[in-house]
């Protein structure tokens, strides 16, 4: 919170975000599994999770946490 000059709510929301995302594309992600394969997903998953926690790195400030983590990495 310090690093990012950001109160409680704001640093939440990228933990928030990332679980309701998870939740909700669930059937989607089900149907692409069925599609393409449970292998493929899961490694394009695994992908692009590590993506989005690796960029978070980079991150100067919250919104860009919030999009990495929130939406990249809940994916």
């Amino acid at each position: 919170m310090a690093r990012y000059d950001t109160g409680r709510k704001q640093a939440s929301l990228p933990f928030i975000l990332g679980y309701t995302i998870r939740n909700v594309s669930g059937p989607l992600i089900g149907y692409l599994g069925n599609r393409f394969g449970l292998i493929t997903v899961t490694v394009l998953g695994c992908l692009l999770s590590t993506v989005g926690v690796g960029a978070c790195f980079f991150a100067e400030n919250i919104v860009a946490v919030i999009l990495l983590w929130g939406i990249i990495y809940g994916i």
